[in-house]
């Protein structure tokens, strides 16, 4: 599964930069800071997700 979402996401990539040559840079940037943007975005999602599922497996105990 990894495999095909590397090869997703590069071509992904290559086809959204292919759209805006003449703003190449412009284009990386933003595909960039919007990765990290969603990292950031979902990172205390997982995080409160865990808290919960913790909470409910020691109140089965």
């Amino acid at each position: 599964m990894c495999f095909f979402m590397g090869m997703t996401f590069t071509v992904s990539t290559a086809m959204a930069l292919e759209q805006v040559r003449e703003y190449a840079g412009t284009g990386s940037a933003v595909l960039g800071a919007s990765g990290f943007l969603l990292g950031g975005l979902v990172a205390p999602l997982v995080g409160l997700g865990n808290a919960i599922f913790i909470s409910k497996f020691n109140s089965l105990y």
